[in-house]
């Protein structure tokens, strides 16, 4: 009979891609449901630390709530079928999916669906409180498209900490640096944006280039392996991290523009007030 995690690599896969989607209300949208992967990283909303990359805990996270749908106490759906891994699960004692069947058992990935009423029971399981009435109100407008595009602590009744905090690590806050100023600069290797960037020690910047897919740092990469990152898009980055104000970021970017670009230096800094400090 097939497990919840036989073929793995497909899993794994799978589950990367929803992990990576976290902010894709899609499924909200038209099914009402969170997927694995967004119900188990609400709770890094509620759990509150000073860590700025929480990927690590939402892997965590999702291990809880897989673990839990293998012992029942989860009910998730067919992100497809909208059946429950329940009913899957009685296909399968009764030998539906045995012989040549057996490469149509369905697995348990991250993109699996958890209807919000068993969002909060879950939650409630865990010992925590989680609201989601103010995401069930809202889901009139997120159909029309005239809502959030992201999960805030409003949402979640969570009035500890107003800051607005996405799911998937790419704050709504405006870029400092618009796309026609990052056109300016010259792709940097991970070293260069290393040195460029010294606040932020060495060790971090190996972490983040690694996880840059999860963290909202692939944003900036430009091109294929071995990857570079235009500074400009890693300083928005960085700003949304909350690591440099933004005027701290136009003065290093100013000093630091390519010789094709060197006669906008000027511009970059008075559009924001600097000119006369430098």
């Amino acid at each position: 009979m097939a497990r919840l995690f036989d073929y793995s690599e497909e899993y794994i896969d799978e589950s990367m891609v929803a992990i990576e989607e976290l902010a894709d209300l899609c499924q909200l949208e038209k099914n009402e449901c969170l997927t694995v992967a967004q119900c188990a990283s609400l709770l890094c909303v509620h759990n509150k630390t000073e860590k700025l990359d929480r990927s690590e805990d939402i892997g965590t996270y999702i291990m809880v709530a897989f673990n839990d749908i293998r012992l029942g106490e989860l009910q998730v759906l067919h992100p497809e079928t909208l059946l429950s891994w329940t009913e899957y699960l009685k296909l399968l004692k009764a030998g539906m999916y045995s012989g040549e069947n057996k490469m149509l058992a369905p697995m348990v990935t991250a993109k699996w669906l958890v209807p919000l009423d068993e969002c909060e029971r879950w939650y409630r399981t865990k010992g925590l409180d989680i609201d989601l009435s103010a995401v069930k109100a809202d889901l009139d407008k997120i159909k029309a498209g005239t809502s959030f595009k992201f999960l805030t602590q409003k949402h979640l009744s969570l009035s500890e900490n107003p800051s607005i905090y996405n799911i998937n690590h790419q704050s709504p806050i405006d870029d400092c640096f618009s796309e026609e100023e990052c056109s300016l600069f010259d792709p940097l290797t991970k070293k260069q944006i290393g040195q460029l960037f010294t606040v932020v020690h060495g060790e971090d910047w190996i972490k983040f280039f690694d996880k840059a897919s999860r963290n909202g740092l692939d944003s900036a990469r430009y091109g294929k392996k071995p990857y570079k990152y235009n500074p400009a898009g890693v300083a928005n980055w960085l700003y949304r991290e909350g690591r440099y104000r933004s005027n701290t970021l136009a003065r290093i970017l100013s000093e630091n523009l390519p010789a094709r670009s060197r006669q906008h230096r000027e511009n970059l800094l008075d559009s924001r007030g600097l000119l006369e400090e430098n």
